[in-house]
């Protein structure tokens, strides 16, 4: 019974001038060229951030590996 109530709310909002109105915003957002130039400008600092966080990990897991190592070997001589 929720589920149908949800998905009747749904229908009746997507039939909603506002939402329409918004819908069309969006599409016009995704044509725009230089919209998509400023987005993908925007993104690469976090592309960069992202990759930059998991090249320190792996860092930080080849370290703690290296210890590791190292310890295990003292430990065995």
């Amino acid at each position: 019974m929720l589920e149908e109530k949800a998905e009747d709310l749904g229908r009746v909002l997507g039939q909603t001038d506002e939402y329409k109105a918004l819908r069309r915003a969006t599409e016009a957002l995704r044509e725009d060229q230089a919209v998509q130039k400023v987005l993908a400008e925007a993104e690469r600092p976090r592309s960069r951030s992202n990759s930059t966080t998991a090249r320190s990990k792996a860092c930080r897991e080849i370290r703690c590996i290296s210890r590791w190592s190292r310890r295990r070997r003292t430990l065995k001589n």
